[in-house]
């Protein structure tokens, strides 16, 4: 939400700019020499335009049920919890990984013991705890990654006890 209203202040500023750079290079009825210098001016725009290109961007928020992981130049510096942060965009970036109770439905098929098949469905619920959220990153490097972990492992796991079963 706060990205969507800097990037509104920074549409009409820019607008504003071009509004007063259009209108202050337009040549009046007075000579060239009694014109005001519009180098100073211009400089200041283009430091302001530099500004309003950078602030929006750096801007980041934290939703509730999530956690962000920071790296900065590619190393992980710091763990953020849900709310609204300023971090420089150019060389931090954000990953974010959800806390909330995750559900996956598996669907396999199995041996038993006696070599019968069974087709296995399995409801599987997980939950990224924040204390690991670190080592989360470094192992796998996405939710995704772990997921698909996560899901080789239980497979794995159950036909494991399947096969053991009568």
């Amino acid at each position: 939400m706060i990205k969507v209203i800097l990037t509104i202040i920074f549409v009409f500023a820019l607008l504003a700019m071009v509004a007063i750079i259009v209108l202050r290079s337009t040549p009046r009825n007075k000579r060239s020499s009694e014109r005001k210098s519009t180098k100073p001016f211009a400089i200041i725009a283009v430091v302001i335009f530099a500004l309003l290109i950078t602030i929006p961007g750096s801007f980041h928020q934290v939703e509730t049920g999530t956690v962000a992981v920071v790296r900065k130049l590619g190393k992980i510096e710091k763990v953020r919890t849900p709310g609204t942060y300023f971090d420089f965009y150019m060389i931090n970036e954000y990953e974010v990984y959800d806390t909330k109770v995750q559900q996956d439905k598996i669907i396999t098929s199995a041996y038993s013991k006696d070599g019968q098949t069974m087709d296995l469905e399995v409801f599987l619920q997980y939950q990224v705890q924040v204390e690991h959220i670190v080592d989360i990153a470094t192992e796998y490097g996405s939710l995704d990654a772990l997921q698909a972990r996560i899901e080789t492992v239980t497979i794995e796991k159950t036909k494991a006890v399947m096969s053991s079963a009568e």
